[in-house]
């Protein structure tokens, strides 16, 4: 079978990409798209789910995502939106979560409770909350997908929540993964620096996110067990399209 008939299984498939608002996970809505399934966006803003319908990349061939206002971070919110979305739409094949933004500033003795609540807590709850509405209702063939970052496997002085958070993360979908077994694929992709549409500048060292969505692309259309993959550098990026989506 063909890459293209591969990607062709996700024509009559159905995806919801939560923080596909944002700079990383917009990326993911792209992707999904392009190939052809109904993309779903949960937002907790009307207007920054304006401002991605309103984006006029979406004219033409490729149609706009749906967004769905409301809380989707919380235990209950996330459990609501889940069963919101599947009532409208109907079943969700794959589900993509790209949460959470950058920080770094000071060692960790010199980090405050807000900052340590809002980088550490609340975006580890948010993934967990996400994990625990999602998992249970997904398909055999469908796929849970973590978007992480590189500090959560590599120690990144001066950022040690972020750190923290997504070694935390890392260590979740492994047991998850244990504890669902062959019943449900469960993926984290791991990313390092990463080349973004919206900043409008690129280094060669860094992975270029549609990169990481060709490969998560690949891990939704294909039958491959749960694992982490990990794309700090281009070169891994590029294997991984390869291994993932021949």
């Amino acid at each position: 079978m063909t890459t293209t008939q591969r990607l062709d299984s996700l024509r009559a498939q159905r995806a919801v990409v939560l923080g596909g608002t944002g700079s990383v996970g917009e990326h993911f809505v792209r992707g999904y798209l392009a190939a052809g399934a109904e993309v779903i966006v949960p937002s907790r803003t009307a207007e920054k789910a304006a401002m991605l319908l309103g984006d006029a990349t979406f004219a033409g061939p490729v149609r706009a995502p749906v967004a769905r206002v409301g809380d989707y971070t919380s235990f209950a919110g996330a459990r609501d939106t889940a069963d919101a979305i599947v009532a409208e739409h109907g079943e969700v094949d794959h589900v993509v979560v790209a949460l959470g933004s950058w920080w770094s500033g000071a060692p960790l003795w010199n980090v405050d409770e807000d900052t340590f609540e809002h980088f550490f807590t609340d975006v580890t709850s948010a993934y967990i909350a996400s994990a625990r509405a999602w998992l249970p209702i997904l398909p055999a063939h469908g796929s849970l997908q973590l978007v992480l970052g590189a500090s959560g496997i590599v120690p990144v002085p001066g950022a040690s929540i972020i750190s923290m958070a997504q070694a935390s993360l890392v260590m979740m979908r492994r047991v998850l993964a244990e504890e669902a077994g062959a019943r449900r694929r469960i993926f984290s992709i791991v990313l390092g620096n990463l080349n973004l549409r919206r900043r409008g500048w690129s280094r060669e060292d860094f992975v270029d996110a549609d990169d990481a969505v060709r490969v998560s692309l690949g891990l939704a259309a294909g039958s491959q067990p749960s694992a982490d993959v990990v794309l700090r550098k281009p070169d891994q990026a590029r294997a991984a399209i390869r291994e993932f989506t021949q």
